[in-house]
């Protein structure tokens, strides 16, 4: 009997731990979703650049933050260990990805306006 929970439980431990980097990383887009909207609108207002159609999917860097864990910081000022192991990209990383949207806003020469699909992996 205990063999058999055993191996039950060597099996449903690696998809519970896939399950909990879907879910952060489902999270972590809806966040920069929002904060890259959030961006947008400033950009818009202020007649301001927001990243442009040759940026890869750089939101972080257009939000003027050095990297991930400077976007959520945690009240004591110090970031989720677990950030350092996302990555932000073009193109799905695994099925441990999730999918979000950026609109950017270019103010140089003729405004021109667009979004990306851009994704969140674990890495």
């Amino acid at each position: 009997m205990l063999v058999i929970l055993g191996v039950l439980a060597s099996l449903a431990v690696p998809q519970f731990t896939g399950l909990q980097d879907q879910a952060r990383a489902s999270g972590l887009a809806a966040s920069l979703s929002s904060l890259a909207t959030e961006g947008y609108t400033r950009a818009r207002v202020n007649n301001e650049s927001f990243m442009n159609a040759a940026d890869d999917c750089d939101v972080v860097t257009a939000l003027g933050k050095d990297d991930l864990e400077d976007l959520f910081l945690e009240e004591d000022g110090s970031a989720p260990d677990y950030l350092s192991n996302f990555s932000i990209g073009n193109s799905s990383f695994n099925e441990a990805s999730a999918r979000f949207t950026v609109t950017w806003f270019d103010s140089t020469g003729d405004p021109e306006t667009g979004t990306r699909t851009c994704y969140i992996g674990y890495n």
